[in-house]
């Protein structure tokens, strides 16, 4: 959780602070010859201190469930959104980049009918927690709704991007070595690049998103295909 509001309630107590004072002694003497006035000082700055610190904190707190998914962890759709520009302008700066990741959890429906809804949560807060472990500090991931996520990459090269789409589904594939996770977890993938494909967040959602269903329509033929040539052995 960031820090803004608390620090802006200190910025603004600390000057206010010292004006308070100021107007004090300057209205009724030094605070020191009068120990009631010093104590009723002490009091109100102590009170003053204590109410802007909550409020700051209040705020933060506000801020963060804003703009975090409160089953994973991860940034929200309205983060990703608001983030998206501020990137851009960064990239266009270094004439870079920009590769917009979908990841969609395979079967997530049976997954859920088969096992349960709460193991459904924790495939995705394991899938979660894999994206955050492989992606870089100045990518963005987000939980984009559903079972489907939202990665941001800001790239001068864009041969990174393929290598860590190969990586992280090496990454989401571990899971099912995880005790408590049942079934075969996996999840397909689709990209698009600015300027390449696209240059609007959702025109590349949308590019992204085809090349996902494209990728997962061929995961399920290649499934189909292993487990076929599985029973031929057996037989």
């Amino acid at each position: 959780m960031r820090y803004a509001g608390r620090i802006v309630s200190l910025i603004v107590f600390i000057p206010s602070s010292f004006a308070w004072g100021f107007c004090t002694v300057y209205l009724f003497g030094p605070l020191m010859e009068n120990w009631m006035r010093m104590s009723l000082f002490i009091i109100f700055e102590l009170a003053y201190a204590i109410v802007g610190l909550r409020i700051g904190n209040m705020y933060d707190k506000a801020k963060f469930h804003s703009e975090k998914d409160e089953l994973t962890g991860m940034c929200n759709r309205r983060y990703a959104r608001v983030a998206f520009p501020k990137i851009l302008r960064k990239i266009n700066q270094k004439k870079g980049f920009l590769g917009v990741i979908v990841v969609d959890v395979d079967n997530y429906k049976t997954i859920n009918d088969t096992f349960g809804h709460v193991m459904g949560d924790k495939v995705l807060v394991q899938i979660a927690k894999t994206i955050k472990k492989t992606i870089r500090k100045t990518d963005v991931a987000a939980r984009w709704g559903g079972d489907e996520f939202l990665l941001i990459i800001p790239v001068l090269d864009k041969l990174f991007l393929q290598t860590l789409m190969e990586r992280l589904s090496k990454e989401i594939e571990k899971i099912n070595h995880i005790k408590e996770i049942s079934g075969y977890v996996s999840a397909s993938m689709g990209i698009s690049i600015y300027p390449d494909d696209a240059r609007t967040l959702d025109n590349l959602i949308h590019s992204a998103d085809k090349n996902m269903y494209i990728n997962k329509k061929q995961r399920k033929v290649i499934m189909i295909n292993v487990s076929t040539n599985q029973e031929e052995i057996s037989i």
